[in-house]
């Protein structure tokens, strides 16, 4: 009686031990899948961090691509030879010859680890807001119509245009009554392109993408036909539009050229080198079919009437849409930074969109 009692207590310990030991597995195990946890969102966070900073650092190199660099003049007085004065560039002239055969295209720069602290890769695009429709100048807010035709341009037609190039098809006849019904709730500017989005007076609207990016892999028939923050800009204050500095959503609303897989950047720069040496006193056309046929691959006969109207050599560049990603290992931040210059060759953010 005595031995069964102390097999039975053997039984007991080694079933108590059994369940002590599964249950140090299990607290091991959950504070080890814990750790592991923890240590991925780290990770995570950190990458996330670098790549955010790597996309600001893209507008930081848009400055620096946008700002001309200070030119010296060298002046010698007797033996020696000293730097007197810097002579400035125009800001406008700089843009046309550096930086318009760039526009609406990818610029990719990576930094290394050793040299710059970091493994990362940024692209940047650079867009002249001054190729855009501004159009808080295409609607009179106070009597709640669109402005009248008017040195050519006619504002409701191009907004029809807008509308037969998004959808397809013809736009519906009583566009321009509902939008000029919506102006009538509406007594003040737009303050953004994105608040046309969820107007039922604009059905087109829903079929556009909101934020320009320069194709990657798609293909023509799966691009987006239009951007619409790409088309509309509330950030410069008259309708004309610089005829070099023309958005890709502009062009694809008049048939000119776009940006494409391919590199065209070495006909562009050919382009701005022309555009430099030409003569002020030739007339838009001629410089047109000097310039225009290598940018947009259409002589200027064979444009539309209602872009002519729009075109300007005047307007000078002074808005930018800044489109960066910062990527860092298998991380991408996105933003886009709206930028104007201030002053006679510093450029500031205006508006910030993380996307």
């Amino acid at each position: 009686m005595k031995f069964y009692h102390m097999q039975r207590s053997s039984g007991f310990v080694l079933l108590l031990t059994i369940m002590i030991i599964s249950l140090m597995v299990l607290i091991v195990t959950y504070f080890a899948n814990k750790s592991t946890l923890h240590s991925y969102f780290d990770h995570t966070m950190i990458a996330r961090e670098q790549a955010q900073q790597a996309a600001l650092s893209g507008i930081q190199i848009a400055f620096s691509l946008l700002t001309p660099p200070a030119e010296s003049k060298e002046e010698s007085g007797g033996s020696s030879t000293q730097k007197s004065s810097q002579k400035s560039i125009d800001p406008h002239q700089h843009i046309l010859t550096n930086v318009m055969p760039y526009l609406n295209r990818w610029q990719m720069f990576t930094l290394n680890k050793e040299i710059d602290g970091i493994d990362a890769v940024i692209k940047i695009c650079l867009i002249c807001e001054e190729g855009k429709l501004a159009f808080n100048k295409m609607f009179d807010f106070q009597k709640h119509v669109f402005v009248p035709p008017h040195n050519g341009i006619d504002p409701k037609k191009i907004m029809n245009l807008c509308a037969n190039i998004v959808s397809g098809q013809g736009a519906k006849k009583n566009l321009d009554e509902a939008f000029e019904a919506f102006l009538k709730q509406r007594p003040y500017p737009f303050n953004d392109a994105t608040e046309f989005v969820g107007m039922s007076a604009l059905p087109f609207i829903y079929k556009i993408n909101l934020f320009y990016a320069p194709p990657v892999q798609q293909t023509s028939s799966e691009y987006p036909s239009i951007f619409l923050t790409d088309l509309f800009t509330p950030w410069v204050d008259q309708l004309k539009m610089n005829p070099w500095l023309l958005s890709d959503s502009t062009c694809a609303l008049f048939g000119l050229k776009r940006a494409t897989l391919k590199s065209d950047v070495a006909d562009r720069m050919q382009a701005a080198k022309l555009l430099k040496d030409l003569k002020k006193e030739m007339s838009l056309k001629e410089r047109w079919d000097v310039v225009g046929q290598k940018l947009y691959g259409r002589d200027f006969s064979s444009i539309s009437k209602d872009l002519v109207a729009l075109l300007d050599e005047s307007v000078r560049a002074k808005n930018f849409s800044v489109v960066s990603y910062g990527s860092v290992g298998h991380l991408t931040q996105r933003v886009i930074a709206i930028i104007a210059q201030n002053g006679a060759d510093k450029f500031v953010i205006k508006k910030l969109y993380w996307i």
